[in-house]
């Protein structure tokens, strides 16, 4: 999802831009802030997938279905005292955030070999370094091109480079050598062509 979310992420204005012409008001930031909550999202329906797999949902489906429906309540309240536009996708964001959170205090009340600092340091903490560390090769083409193709595509090309660099880097044994066999598939492909 961070592989395709960054570069649209960086590119949100000129992409809108090229698509609908006129930009509405507000629509990039929207646009980029549902794309960060979608990231957030993918994270938590791993945990989500865990938690399946004890057959005990009910407490998941209420929490998260219930922190989904106050999502329109506390926006309207937010609205209601004055709040940007803004703020109804920046409460989707918090929200999104507890999530997460209560997802992985479900999880490890039901798994109890769970583990919060694995959990941190094997996904968490590699998500947030390859979303950083992409975002930020991103921005300096961003910077340093022109707006057009050759940018939107050094953009899209640095970020996958980082993704590949980054998951290799964090990788055990097992998958590294598959990330290396499909780097070595598609390379193939390319040179055969």
């Amino acid at each position: 999802m961070i592989c395709i979310s960054v570069p649209f992420i960086i590119e949100m204005e000129t992409i809108l831009s090229v698509w609908l012409k006129t930009v509405p008001p507000y629509s990039v930031t929207f646009c980029r802030i549902l794309l960060v909550v979608n990231c957030i999202t993918t994270i938590n329906f791993c945990l989500n997938i865990g938690i399946h797999a004890t057959g005990n949902i009910k407490l998941l489906s209420f929490i998260s279905g219930s922190l989904s429906l106050m999502v329109p309540v506390i926006a309207y309240l937010a609205f209601k005292i004055g709040a940007n536009p803004e703020w109804g996708y920046i409460i989707a964001l918090f929200l999104a955030f507890i999530t997460i959170f209560t997802s992985l205090q479900i999880l490890k009340k039901q798994i109890k070999g769970f583990s919060y600092s694995v959990f941190i340091k094997k996904v968490l903490f590699p998500c947030i370094c390859t979303a950083s560390a992409s975002y930020l090769i991103g921005l300096v083409f961003f910077l340093s091109l022109d707006p057009g193709l050759l940018r939107f595509t050094s953009i899209c090309i640095s970020c996958i480079v980082m993704i590949v660099l980054i998951s290799l880097l964090w990788a055990d044994t097992a998958d590294r050598q598959y990330l290396h066999d499909i780097i070595r598939k598609y390379y193939h492909a390319i040179l055969s062509h």
